[in-house]
């Protein structure tokens, strides 16, 4: 394990323990992914989380309807957390223990309609910069970004990167992208990109 994953595999400050993800009060940020994804996903789709925590934005997507959700999460407390707060999404969804680096490469090509990462690959370090490519290999179609790209919080757990020029430098292309809206986030950018 690197130190990213030692420290997101068991986080000892209070704003990042699953508990805190949990609460009702974060479900702006799940309904403006919402909002974002409802233009390009249809409710059979294959979606993926990556770092997808206890899950409440894969719970406000699988409460709007949404049939094939699937996440990746570091923290198995964070995913027994979500056994007890969300147990029916949990039931009918395909969760993985594992890091981002060690579980996507095992994926197959074009596996998910839509990629979604929020406030997710900003965590990952440099070195592991390759697993940028095996994201774009298991999107069918879209890959939704929502990240911050300036470090706009200095903390040794942030690593900015243009998410545009990461993901059309490895052959997709952005169709839209902005300013979040939500409070706390307004610094970060949200990107849609899809598959040539």
């Amino acid at each position: 394990m690197n130190p990213q994953q030692e420290y997101w595999s068991n986080p000892r400050d209070k704003p990042n323990k699953p508990e805190a993800y949990a609460k009702k009060e974060l479900n702006n940020r799940s309904h403006f992914l919402f909002k974002i994804l409802e233009k390009y996903a249809h409710r059979k789709n294959h979606i993926l989380e990556l770092g997808c925590n206890v899950g409440r934005n894969l719970n406000y997507l699988h409460e709007k309807g949404f049939l094939n959700l699937h996440g990746i999460e570091l923290n198995a407390h964070a995913v027994e957390l979500m056994k007890k707060v969300y147990p029916s999404m949990y039931e009918h969804s395909n969760i993985s223990v594992n890091s981002i680096e060690g579980a996507v490469p095992l994926l197959k090509d074009n596996s998910f309609k839509i990629v979604i990462s929020f406030a997710v690959l900003m965590h990952l370090p440099f070195e592991s910069d390759f697993v940028m490519k095996e994201i774009v290999r298991i999107t069918e179609n879209y890959l939704i970004t929502v990240e911050d790209e300036h470090q706009s919080i200095l903390c040794k757990t942030h690593f900015p990167r243009d998410y545009k020029r990461v993901f059309e430098y490895l052959g997709m292309r952005e169709v839209d992208s902005g300013k979040c809206s939500v409070k706390d986030l307004e610094n970060y950018t949200w990107r849609i990109f899809k598959k040539c």
